[in-house]
């Protein structure tokens, strides 16, 4: 037992005391958009941190950027690292006050020009959550579904059926003006980019690659 006790004790002051959630997009955000994701801090009475330290991770092909800004009224300092797919942000002040629970903090995700997916991942985590007294907290972060609207929904109406379909038919044939339709982006639109129209029916992505 005196070799057990430590063990067990060490394990539970690691419990995840501290969390940092994220507020999914209620919307799908158009490729070349910014949409907003609150990050909410939930900590255990007695557990609430005075610093943090996390890192935010996506698909650099589906958002291009993401940034992170501190809620007003948060008595601390902010700095994060991009990279690319990565943010790296740490939380503290010369006070050694407790942040109390509720709104941290917001981050900002630029989908990608080119995302040809429906719906992409933002992931907050791991997290590292320090108590006035440096002693180390344990953290938990989480993922969170980002709704992408799709190139292939030519007709913006939320989803891809034959209306689409019958669109990019109408730009390939000359009866309407190429524009949206040019789903591979060369300058024309073809049977490749009508192909991709079934392809994201069909649960695809509608990537800007031609189709096999």
């Amino acid at each position: 037992m005196r070799l057990l006790l430590p063990l067990w004790l060490a394990s539970a002051a690691l419990a995840a005391n501290v969390t940092l959630t994220l507020t999914a997009p209620t919307t799908a955000t158009a490729p070349g958009a910014a949409v907003a994701v609150p990050v909410t801090l939930t900590s255990v009475a007695g557990y609430e941190p005075a610093g943090l330290l996390f890192t935010v991770t996506w698909s650099a092909a589906d958002l291009s950027a993401v940034s992170f800004a501190l809620a007003t009224g948060i008595s601390k300092t902010g700095w994060c690292n991009p990279s690319a797919g990565k943010l790296v942000c740490a939380i503290a002040g010369l006070n050694l006050t407790k942040m109390a629970n509720g709104t941290l903090g917001t981050l900002t995700a630029t989908v990608a020009a080119t995302a040809g997916v429906a719906t992409t991942t933002l992931t907050l985590g791991p997290v590292s959550a320090g108590a006035p007294n440096a002693a180390q907290l344990g953290g938990a972060g989480a993922s969170v579904a980002v709704p992408i609207v799709s190139k292939c929904d030519l007709t913006g109406d939320g989803k891809i059926d034959d209306a689409d379909l019958a669109a990019s038919a109408q730009q390939a044939i000359g009866a309407a003006a190429c524009g949206s339709a040019d789903l591979d982006a060369d300058g024309a639109c073809s049977v490749m980019d009508l192909l991709h129209i079934p392809l994201a029916a069909q649960g695809g992505a509608c990537t800007l690659a031609n189709p096999p």
